[in-house]
């Protein structure tokens, strides 16, 4: 009985972890449009201090449970660059060919089960976070797939990814929605503790 729950929570721990992680890159990316909107974020404190911070604690992460951890941030990567697939990136692939890519090379490291899990989990949230935000994102064009594909249209595919995640493995979409307002909650104490001292 000890074992299972041990084993539940490192599982959570790993989630949590490279949620903070999703969430401080996400952030990072974002900081011209939080400028705008006049909102200070744990990334905007931190800065070049982001990326040791969150490298170490993925490769804690990817210690722990590699495929758990590591298929969750690639599909987390795969549904940012899905915002624009036309993008040419730094290294001259467009955002499409990188998407395919890192998609397979997923699918071949962590197997196709984890990754489509992981991915349908991770698309499933960002819909969800797409439909709250979807006034705010439209008055500031920041990307938001409920404005790109409509409204209802996003319902349906947030459920259907939903669904298809809790098929695939009850416990790890229980547990990234369960984690979801801790990781929101954890970097805003984060940033009122660095911002009061």
């Amino acid at each position: 009985m000890f074992g299972v729950i041990f084993n539940l929570f490192i599982k959570w721990m790993v989630i949590f972890l490279t949620g903070i992680v999703i969430k401080l890159m996400d952030d990072y990316l974002d900081q011209e449009l939080d400028k705008i909107e006049e909102k200070q974020t744990l990334a905007m404190i931190l800065d070049k201090a982001i990326l040791p911070y969150t490298l170490l604690a993925i490769v804690v992460c990817m210690a722990l449970r590699p495929a758990l951890s590591g298929s969750l941030f690639l599909a987390s990567y795969l549904v940012g660059m899905g915002h624009d697939l036309r993008r040419i990136l730094p290294i001259g692939w467009n955002a499409l060919e990188e998407s395919i890519i890192f998609g397979v090379f997923g699918i071949l490291i962590f197997g196709i089960h984890e990754m489509i899990g992981s991915f349908t989990v991770i698309l499933s949230v960002q819909l969800f976070d797409d439909l709250l935000d979807y006034y705010t994102d439209a008055k500031f064009s920041r990307r938001n797939f409920v404005i790109r594909f409509g409204f209802w249209e996003s319902i349906i595919f947030c459920l259907i990814c939903l669904i298809t995640a809790i098929i695939l493995d009850v416990k790890k979409t229980f547990l990234v929605f369960i984690s979801l307002p801790i990781v929101l909650t954890a970097l805003e104490h984060g940033k009122k503790l660095i911002t009061d001292e």
